[in-house]
């Protein structure tokens, strides 16, 4: 695990809703809704690439608010 990694999860945890926030303002958009995020249930190894193609397809995140969303979504809606 790389340190830049390491302070990616210590600025996740820190920011508490922070993860949450972020998912509302980039993936419930015009696109698809928040019901289509919750219906997924996948790792965070599963999600990484999805964020990123979201991202390619217009989606509002930096690097690190990608990872922000990735750890959330695997948190929050992650694989049962």
């Amino acid at each position: 695990m790389t340190s830049a990694y390491i302070g990616v999860l210590l600025l996740a945890a820190a920011a508490g809703k922070d993860g949450k926030s972020l998912v509302e303002r980039t993936c419930n958009t015009k696109c698809h809704n928040l019901d289509v995020i919750k219906a997924q249930q996948i790792t965070a190894k599963e999600w990484r690439p999805l964020v990123q193609i979201m991202i390619g397809r217009g989606a509002k995140a930096t690097p690190s608010q990608a990872e922000i969303i990735v750890e959330y979504l695997a948190k929050t809606y992650g694989a049962k």
